[in-house]
C-alpha cells in the first residue's frame, strides 16, 4: 500500500458529571501522583 490519503479518526471521551466526594478526592490524588511522575 504505497498510497497517500487522509486518515479519519473518531474519538469519544466521556467525562463523569456527578462525582461523589470520595470519587473527587481519589481523582485529585491520582492527579497529584501523575504530576509527580512527570516532573
Amino acid at each position: 500500500a504505497k498510497s497517500f490519503g487522509d486518515l479519519m479518526v473518531k474519538i469519544q471521551v466521556t467525562l463523569p458529571k456527578n462525582l461523589s466526594a470520595e470519587e473527587e478526592e481519589l481523582f485529585k490524588k491520582l492527579k497529584d501522583i501523575r504530576q509527580k511522575q512527570t516532573v
